[in-house]
């Protein structure tokens, strides 16, 4: 990525986060330096066929960890919007709560939860063997 009229914009003093390629250009990097702005700089490493090493493997966690904790969202998204108009809004997560405990079906809501623990854990499979392909450990 190239800056154009980066240099202008940098003062002393001024903090920023960009994600840029700078190093194949030394004018840039030397504009960096002495402009005095606080910069934090990676390098990401790239293997040869494209893929990213050192990024996959926390990709992955992160993702299946994003699907197991978009199922937990169910208390902010009942106390912002009381189920919906129409329970639009009721996730399995609550439904399984309401069985359990305001309709004392316990039978029906451990099954569910069973069918939810399935269903997280089909998806983590899934999302495991479908990254781990691209995912380098060492």
């Amino acid at each position: 990525m190239v800056l154009p009229q980066s240099d202008t914009q940098l003062e002393n003093g001024f903090s920023t986060g960009i994600e840029a390629s700078i190093a194949a250009d030394p004018e840039q990097a030397r504009a960096l330096v002495e402009s005095g702005t606080t910069a934090i700089a990676y390098e990401t490493v790239t293997a040869d066929d494209g893929s990213l090493p050192l990024l996959t493997p926390t990709t992955l966690f992160i993702s299946i960890n994003a699907v197991v904790n978009a199922f937990r969202m169910v208390d902010h998204i009942f106390i912002l919007t009381g189920g919906g108009p129409d329970n639009a809004s009721s996730l399995l997560l609550f439904y399984i709560y309401e069985t359990a405990f305001r309709f004392w079906d316990t039978a029906y809501a451990a099954t569910l939860t069973v069918v939810l623990l399935a269903i997280l854990g089909v998806v983590a499979i899934g999302q495991f063997f479908a990254f781990d392909r691209k995912v380098h450990y060492k």
